[in-house]
């Protein structure tokens, strides 16, 4: 009543003496200039009040004003902070200024299903003791508390609670405040006495107890954000994973939504269809794939939409990439399933089978070759018995006859032509024959030439003009004569191929210091200088599907490395190309 008092007589004071000066400035202002005077003054007066307001309650009521001042401040302090560590560090601060007390101690429980705590943080810790770590408190310590601030050494004795006790005043911990959220602990506060050595008072518990209620509400949203960021940020590192692992796979993985928008594309998808990710991403499915193709896809489709409800695959599916090759691909269709059952996109993973079928194809043509070899051999087996009954009795009947007699020279013609005949099966029965490793003396004209003697119909009907050069003094090297007539047999078919229209072919035999040398050359379309370097290459070859491997040349290479040669190459594309095999006279082991 006193301070109102001496507020307005101050207050009446001023207006007065503003009022008596304008009236001795302004006599005729009247009434009307002193109102707004006193206006003026009340709205200046008011922050002057409230300063003097506030200190005469902080005169009057000390310890409620501090009360008041700390609810405020520490509302304040929970409000800016939702990360854990900052939060408790803030409270532990909060607590000690407030009170005046020290140490202040934050425990915060490891489990709901268990009674053990963990000191999170202390705040001016008297001790030198090691920290306290882990500490098992009981159901029963805080059963009884309501609002009340519960001294250790009020509770009632028992062989844990000593426990406890004798544990947390080896910190100087003296009242334990639990923090509860909904009925559940999930920490407490260890407070120690006044820096004075006082106790706390009721007033100073009923103040504890009010902030620790408001503390347990923020510490356990801090708590909950914690939980979040952690799982949010295992997520993100499961997404990484699983990201990496589609990266990383050899299969294509496409995955689109109902409506048909690319959802998922990873960089095998990008080698299949010649696509990168940045040109699909977004982009409707009928916009990346041919035609053909979505007509083959929508056949596993149930409807207009891209779903699917059971996995389905499309077999040995033609694709044409971007950059014109078809390749061969396996499409298998899955469900993308939710946790509520729902199918929400649908999986397309693409197996580039092209190079497997290829392998197969390639196979299954080695074992018609072996086949036709076997069939070969027992033709020629059975060829061979009438071509030696042919060839007795024609020198059986030229023994009878005389030199000039009509029939001598058709008995000569047929004596020939069967020798002839003979050779050629038995030319074929050495190309049939299993080759092994052992080497012996070869002279490569007589290779040359059994060769050419195989494949002398094929280059008639192809009107190829055979030129021969062959060395008669060239010497025998040692070496595998069944795997170099292959050799030969390769780059004679090769040069074949390479003049459809017909042409000229030599064959070179020369010695030339220490190696002997073949050269087989011809007047066919070339090799380009892209593919030149490729040609040793397994399965590469220009030539049509079903007309090569792409195994010959590589073939020819390995049996002339182990022959301790070389082979070279020399061409120019519309004027022809040449081939080279160095061997050495006596070879190198």
């Amino acid at each position: 009543m006193l301070a109102s008092s001496a507020l307005l007589g101050l207050y009446v004071g001023i207006v007065l003496l503003i009022g008596r000066a304008i009236q001795g400035f302004s006599p005729e202002s009247g009434f009307a200039l002193f109102t707004l005077s006193a206006l003026l003054v009340a709205f200046l007066f008011a922050p002057l009040r409230n300063k003097i307001q506030n200190q005469i309650d902080r005169y009057f009521y000390r310890e409620e004003y501090d009360y008041r001042q700390s609810l405020s401040e520490f509302g304040a302090t929970l409000a800016s902070e939702i990360r854990l560590t900052p939060l408790v560090e803030k409270i532990s601060l909060r607590v000690r200024k407030t009170l005046n007390v020290a140490p202040v101690a934050v425990f915060l429980r490891n489990n709901p299903q268990d009674n053990s705590y963990q000191l999170y943080h202390i705040q001016d810790p008297q001790s030198d003791q090691d920290k306290p770590g882990s500490i098992a408190i009981p159901e029963a310590v805080f059963s009884d508390f309501d609002r009340a601030l519960k001294p250790l050494f009020l509770l009632p004795p028992s062989e844990l609670i000593d426990r406890v006790k004798q544990e947390l005043l080896n910190w100087q911990l003296h009242y334990v405040q639990p923090l509860r959220v909904h009925g559940r602990v999930i920490g407490f506060l260890g407070l120690g006495k006044r820096l004075s050595g006082d106790l706390l008072s009721s007033e100073d518990l009923d103040l504890v107890g009010t902030l620790a209620g408001y503390a347990s509400i923020a510490l356990d949203n801090a708590l909950l954000y914690l939980s979040l960021e952690s799982k949010a940020h295992q997520l993100t590192q499961l997404k990484v994973y699983s990201d990496s692992v589609v990266e990383s796979i050899t299969l294509g993985v496409l995955v689109v939504t109902p409506e048909g928008k690319v959802k998922v594309w990873n960089n095998t998808m990008d080698t299949i269809c010649g696509l990168s990710r940045s040109e699909v991403l977004g982009k409707n499915i009928e916009e990346v794939f041919a035609p053909e193709l979505l007509r083959s896809m929508r056949r596993l489709v149930e409807g207009p939409r891209w779903i699917v409800e059971n996995t389905s695959r499309l077999q040995k599916t033609h694709l044409q990439s971007k950059d014109g090759h078809t390749r061969l691909v396996n499409i298998t269709f899955s469900p993308f399933v939710s946790q509520d059952d729902i199918v929400t996109d649908t999986l397309l993973v693409f197996d580039d089978i092209t190079e497997k079928v290829r392998l197969e194809n390639q196979l299954m043509q080695a074992e018609k070759l072996t086949s036709i070899g076997l069939l070969t051999a027992g033709i020629a087996h059975e060829v061979n018995t009438p071509l030696t009954g042919i060839s007795s009795y024609v020198q059986m009947l030229l023994k009878e006859a005389t030199p000039d007699a009509p029939s001598y020279s058709l008995l000569k013609k047929i004596e020939s032509q069967s020798f002839r005949a003979a050779s050629i099966v038995n030319n074929l029965l050495n190309f049939a024959r299993v080759s092994e490793t052992d080497f012996e003396v070869v002279n490569l004209n007589t290779l040359m030439l059994e060769t050419l003697s195989l494949l002398d119909p094929q280059l008639r009907n192809s009107s190829i003009d055979v030129k021969l050069d062959l060395d008669p003094s060239l010497p025998g090297t040692l070496a595998n004569g069944g795997k170099l007539q292959q050799v030969l047999m390769n780059l004679l078919l090769n040069a074949r191929d390479a003049m459809p229209q017909g042409g000229e072919l030599r064959l070179t035999t020369y010695k030339e210091n220490s190696q002997l040398v073949v050269e087989i050359g011809d007047s066919g379309t070339g090799i380009s200088v892209e593919n030149i370097k490729k040609i040793y290459d397994p399965f590469f070859t220009t030539k049509e599907v079903g007309k090569g491997s792409g195994l010959g040349l590589s073939v020819c290479y390995g049996i002339i490395q182990e022959h301790s040669g070389r082979i070279s190459v020399e061409s120019q594309q519309d004027i022809g190309t040449t081939f080279c095999l160095r061997l050495p006279v006596e070879r190198v082991s």
